[in-house]
């Protein structure tokens, strides 16, 4: 499928597409009233041009699930030179289907007491268990803001690349993504009071980025699915220590 002059909303329904490229126009998954899902084996958004995920909370915590979000799955992304938002409610996993990205979750929030997704927790989410690679220079962003309840107009408060927000949460899948290549080819920027999950997380250390930021002072919390491993940002920023918990 190819956007070229236009604007395209999923909803409801889940959406089986092939390739997606977003040439010119927006992608809507989901509105304030009703959640969408949509599956794609290559997405690439041109610069300029949005896909962005939207579902409302229904203020009902047996139905404001993770499962229950807006999704988008994407087995690869070609290219990025436009943006990729998560707002409010909504997951996007990156080489995995979305009930991969669900279970991982869940797993996480078996293992640690508290975590959990909601209007004051967990707001939005992306998945990775395939890298996602930004060309030199590029301009292109992948945001998990759940607090967006509407495309933006101006994402200039957001650096390139990779954005994780305030309850948004960075997911990794450790078994996947191994230790020899970063899980984001580019600039991730975390920010105070946001998360990085490991699903199937064992011992070793997980490279998060080529840069990672973030402001002094700012707390980024780690968690695994593995009650037996925790796990740390490095001194660096750049990647994730992962150990044996031998209490």
């Amino acid at each position: 499928i190819t956007v070229n002059g236009g604007n395209v909303t999923v909803t409801n329904i889940n959406v089986a597409a092939g390739d997606l490229a977003v040439e010119n126009g927006n992608v809507t998954i989901g509105t304030r009233e009703k959640r969408g899902a949509l599956s794609v084996n290559a997405l690439s958004v041109a610069a300029g041009q949005n896909v962005f995920l939207d579902p409302a909370w229904s203020g009902d915590a047996a139905l404001d699930t993770v499962a229950n979000a807006s999704h988008l799955a994407v087995s690869e992304i070609t290219a990025l030179n436009g943006n990729l938002i998560a707002g409010q409610n909504s997951l996007v996993a990156v080489g995995s289907t979305a009930d991969e990205a669900v279970a991982g979750f869940n797993a996480l929030t078996a293992a640690n007491s508290g975590l959990g997704w909601g209007e004051s927790n967990v707001t939005a989410a992306l998945y990775v268990a395939k890298p996602i690679s930004f060309a030199a220079g590029s301009t292109g962003k992948i945001v998990v803001d759940g607090n967006l309840t509407a495309l933006p107009t101006d994402l200039a408060n957001y650096a390139d690349n990779v954005n994780i927000a305030e309850y948004g949460m960075l997911m990794i899948d450790q078994a996947a993504i191994g230790s020899e290549t970063a899980a984001i080819n580019g600039t991730l920027s975390l920010a105070n009071g946001s998360y990085v999950g490991l699903v199937n997380a064992n011992e070793g250390t997980i490279k998060l980025a080529n840069t990672v930021n973030v402001a002094q002072g700012d707390v980024v919390d780690v968690v695994t699915d593995n009650p037996f491993i925790t796990a740390a940002l490095s001194q660096d920023g750049n990647s994730v220590a992962a150990s044996l918990d031998a209490a």
